[in-house]
């Protein structure tokens, strides 16, 4: 029965050997893959830390904002709010290499 189980144990080592040598990954271009971000094992897109960016200048400039007391300039300031982090986004999307 050990004997078996051994012979079993053996020749799943050697096809685990053999199925690395046979993957092979393609890509339809040439090329390195860029602008990725791994934070503790979790792949992160470029898009994400945009958008993280973004809220972290947002919340900055609410700051300085709320300091100034520049709210009472909008009629309606979280739609301000909104469309100055679409703009922050923006911009760090078009000139952020």
């Amino acid at each position: 029965m050990a004997e078996a189980a051994f012979a079993s144990a053996k020749a799943a080592l050697s096809q685990a050997e053999i199925n690395p040598q046979r993957t092979e990954v393609r890509s339809p271009v040439d090329g390195y893959v860029t602008n990725l971000l791994n934070l503790g094992g979790i792949l992160v897109a470029p898009f994400v830390r945009y958008l993280f960016f973004a809220l972290v200048i947002l919340i900055a400039v609410r700051f300085v904002a709320g300091r100034l007391a520049l709210g009472s300039m909008f009629a309606n300031p979280p739609l301000a709010e909104a469309a100055l982090y679409v703009c922050i986004l923006a911009s760090l999307v078009a000139f952020w290499i």
